[in-house]
């Protein structure tokens, strides 16, 4: 069976073009979506050769926003009706791949069946969903907005948020909430299931902010395919991405040239499929990074 790639992309058309030549096979599928806010003119010269490349319709897309859900959803929904898929992966633009396809396909056959869905720990991260749910939160689509409008908007969030906490409200909700990590890799079944509930979906997860890391770990720990998660207790590996928290907001791999070998050698040996983010301000770096998923470093 096949695979479907699921890109959300709004900059640095160099790094997806790269990305999508390190996803087009014959194995593959992949499905693009475009900020709207983005002239897409910049992302005219990607092509594929061996891989069907869709196009989804745009969506104005918002930092923290349920707008980020609605891309998702629609991603998943646009490739699952089009095909059925062994898995479908999650990405963003500025990601890559640091393994080859023919690795990516034998891991996941090995693994099949498995949900790769990351799940946040520690207490900082329960204060942090706490903090994000229990008030609702208004104009999230304004929060990094830089207009003058925005400011004002989201002040009155903030001032509507302290105000609830100052009358000692909070939100109720009829399922746990959990957090973790959007960038995922799960299979047809689940992601049926997922598109069964997204008019719940947008209903529960509006007005709370950044709960495109929210939804997915939530309706998951739900379902029955709890059972089939992938190392649940560790985050970035329950989602096969080597993600840097530690370093950047996430770390950018190889914007340090002092920490080039370093970054070179965390992904070379990282066990994890995919990595992000990457930028083009240095392609000697990416050139080198993109030899993993070919094998050739």
């Amino acid at each position: 069976m096949k695979h479907a790639y699921c890109i959300i992309a709004h900059n640095e058309p160099i790094i997806l073009q790269k990305l999508i030549e390190a996803l087009d096979d014959d194995r593959n599928d992949i499905y693009l979506l475009i900020d709207k806010k983005t002239d897409r003119t910049i992302f005219s010269n990607i092509k594929t050769y061996k891989s069907k490349l869709i196009y989804v319709p745009p969506i104005d897309i918002r930092w923290g926003d349920i707008s980020l859900i609605k891309a998702e959803l629609t991603l998943f929904e646009t490739a699952s009706e089009h095909e059925t898929y062994q898995y479908y992966h999650l990405l963003s633009g500025v990601d890559l791949p640091i393994k080859s396809q023919d690795y990516i396909h034998d891991f996941m056959n090995k693994n099949n069946g498995k949900e790769f869905v990351g799940y946040s720990q520690g207490e900082f991260n329960k204060h942090d969903l706490q903090i994000k749910t229990n008030y609702y939160y208004f104009f999230t689509e304004y929060y990094r907005n830089k207009s003058l409008l925005a400011k004002v908007l989201t002040k009155v969030s903030f001032i509507l948020v302290q105000l609830q906490r100052k009358l000692g409200y909070k939100r109720n909700f009829d399922i746990e909430l959990k957090k973790g990590v959007n960038w995922i890799s799960i299979t047809h079944e689940f992601c049926t299931y997922l598109l069964t509930q997204k008019e719940y979906i947008l209903r529960t997860f509006k007005y709370i902010p950044c709960a495109d890391e929210m939804f997915v770990q939530t309706i998951l720990w739900q379902s029955p395919f709890r059972k089939n998660l992938y190392k649940p207790n560790y985050i970035f590996s329950s989602c096969l991405r080597e993600i840097d928290w530690e370093r950047g907001k996430p770390y950018t791999w190889g914007i340090q040239r002092e920490n080039i070998n370093k970054d070179i050698q965390i992904l070379k040996n990282s066990p994890k499929l995919f990595a992000r983010k990457f930028s083009s301000k240095n392609m000697d770096f990416i050139n080198k990074i993109l030899k993993l998923s070919k094998n050739e470093y």
